[in-house]
Parts: structure tokens; C-alpha cells; sequence
């Protein structure tokens, strides 16, 4: 199932909820006002190319 993230306008309450559907509004789990469906930001990636290997490292290729 996704996970739709969520933004009440009311409390600024930012939330993440598990859906069957692709539903645009939720309740606030803080106010209970109705919640609009908002894009999430892309998941967080480790930064530069640590996990790039190295040639000649046992990187598999031919050598």
C-alpha cells in the first residue's frame, strides 16, 4: 500500500498516512480539520559516490 503524505492547513500539522486508495484528503491526527494531500519529497540518498566501487577493488570487472 502507499504512503500519501498529508499537510493540515489549519494546525501546520505535516503527516504520513497508509491508503488503499488514492484519496486527496484526511483527517488531521492533531486537529481533526480535513488535511490535503501534498508531494512528498523524494527519499533521502546517501551524498556523492561512496557506494560507487572502485576499479581495480574487487569491483567484479575484468581486470
Amino acid at each position: 500500500m502507499p504512503i500519501y503524505e498529508y499537510a493540515c492547513p489549519a494546525c501546520g500539522k505535516t503527516f504520513e498516512k497508509i491508503q488503499r486508495t488514492d484519496i486527496a484528503q484526511a483527517s488531521c491526527p492533531v486537529c481533526g480539520k480535513t488535511a490535503e494531500r501534498i508531494v512528498s519529497r523524494p527519499a533521502a540518498t546517501a551524498t556523492g559516490n561512496d557506494s560507487a566501487p572502485t576499479p581495480g577493488c574487487g569491483s567484479g570487472g575484468f581486470t
